[in-house]
């Protein structure tokens, strides 16, 4: 599962925070720096979000939305150019987290009320399917490949799954150090290390932190690879 920071903190590097949306508003720039926070319904407030490399170079974006209602997929491959790769209906009603990988394609989830598990098969990155699971369910303990887990009792359900949002500011060290924006009631973050690329789950959705050296290096690294 990927590492999720839940305290406030700084981004004291140089970066270039961008958003996923197609519309954004811009409210500080510089000659290296951007930040841009969603503003459009296409990018709306959820719960978790969820970071997957598809083993084929494509690295995805999941975002729960709308009460677990709906699951969009970002495909941010390329930050500097991150696009909505699709936006499945899930029929669920009710807001759920991500809670740790199941297999080398699936995903264990777990609705915020207590009312239950489920998985969700991402066998199709563009289509994923979620399966409930029945009964009450002790968490994860040992995968089975591809084809399930154990679970160890005593029943581990966890009510308040997600932690309380915080605050996330973007400093610039880049010269003078200064404040460039405020991210609020940021629920979720994760962290793709190829390209240094920061996801922020706000109250307005996902925002952005791109660090354009790491991006940089990264494509230096893949264009020698692809000449060996």
């Amino acid at each position: 599962m990927m590492n999720k920071t839940y305290t406030n903190m700084f981004l004291a590097v140089t970066v270039l925070a961008t958003t996923v949306s197609a519309s954004a508003s811009i409210y500080r720039t510089a000659s290296t720096l951007v930040v841009q926070q969603p503003t459009t319904l296409a990018q709306v407030a959820g719960e978790d979000i969820l970071l997957r490399e598809l083993g084929n170079g494509q690295t995805y974006l999941y975002v729960e939305e709308q009460d677990g209602g709906l699951l969009a997929a970002f495909d941010v491959t390329d930050p500097e150019h991150i696009k909505l790769a699709s936006s499945v209906e899930t029929g669920l009603r009710g807001s759920f987290n991500f809670v740790r990988p199941v297999g080398s394609s699936s995903e264990l989830i777990r609705f915020q009320d207590g009312s239950g598990d489920g998985v969700i098969d991402f066998h199709k990155a563009k289509a994923p399917r979620v399966g409930l699971i029945e009964g009450g369910l002790s968490d994860p303990s040992e995968n089975l490949g591809d084809s399930g887990y154990l679970a160890v009792g005593p029943l581990l359900r966890r009510t308040a799954f997600s932690p309380q949002p915080r605050d996330i500011q973007v400093v610039e060290t880049a010269g003078a150090p200064r404040l460039l924006a405020t991210v609020t009631n940021v629920k979720q973050q994760v962290t793709r290390p190829e390209t240094g690329t920061v996801f922020l789950l706000g109250d307005k959705g996902v925002t952005v932190v791109r660090r354009l050296d790491v991006e940089q290096q990264h494509a230096l690294d893949e264009a020698r690879k692809s000449q060996n």
